[in-house]
């Protein structure tokens, strides 16, 4: 049977407490932990970041999948526009009018939507020109529906970064719904002309500007719309 002295012994060889040994002290332990403890924090919060970050762009690319898919139901071009504040902002462009590739002009459905979202990113006229150009040379002239969607997109381009969100029409009117940050000189010609034409123009509660002009033909009602906003802009 071993002596109390002798477990005392034992005891503090086995726990470092002794000044003999080189064992860990209290502080020292408490201080790995807390590096391991800074450490373990700084990984979990960069996997969540980076698991946020991916997130984010899988979202975005299926809201741009979701919307190039819709302007081929729908017929209407969708765009999007970053403002100076990185916002995006949707642009909505209809004339309740067939605006389309058709699988007989284009029989690729890969391709249709390429040239969709081909159209979405355009920066400027001679970016769609081109397209335009290069769907003639491809598959023949433009048919109705396709020449409505690069004149609907042409259109979308002359109000970008404008402050015009939406522009919609039909035979009993045409509306332009404005955003609160629309450019102060656009929206001072549009008061100009409402102000001189009270019966033609008007801007309603919902901040639309709104063009009474009933008018059957789509073609004559784009082209007023293209020649009010070379006017405004």
């Amino acid at each position: 049977m071993e002596c109390p002295g002798e477990l005392v012994r034992i005891l503090i060889l086995e726990t470092g407490c002794s000044k003999k040994t080189k064992g860990f002290t209290l502080i020292e332990v408490l201080v790995v932990l807390v590096i391991i403890g800074i450490t373990s924090s700084l990984l979990f919060l960069n996997i969540g970041l980076a698991d946020s970050v991916s997130k984010n762009k899988l979202s975005l690319n299926t809201l741009f999948n979701y919307l190039s898919e819709e302007s081929i139901i729908t017929g209407n071009l969708l765009a999007w526009h970053a403002n100076d504040e990185k916002d995006l902002i949707q642009t909505e462009i209809n004339f309740y009018d067939s605006t389309y590739i058709s699988d007989t002009y284009l029989p690729s459905a890969l391709e249709r939507l390429k040239i969709y979202k081909s159209i979405n990113n355009i920066n400027n006229i001679d970016e769609l020109k081109q397209i335009s150009s290069n769907l003639e040379d491809r598959c023949g002239p433009l048919p109705d529906e396709v020449s409505n969607l690069i004149n609907n997109a042409h259109i979308s381009l002359l109000i970008k970064e404008t402050g015009i969100l939406k522009i919609t029409s039909s035979s009993v009117k045409t509306s332009l719904l404005l955003s609160t940050k629309i450019k102060k000189d656009i929206f001072d010609r549009i008061l100009t002309l409402v102000t001189k034409e009270p019966n033609n123009y008007s801007i309603n509660k919902d901040n639309k500007f709104i063009i009474d002009k009933e008018e059957s033909s789509i073609t004559k009602r784009r082209k007023m719309v293209f020649n009010l906003i070379n006017e405004i802009i």
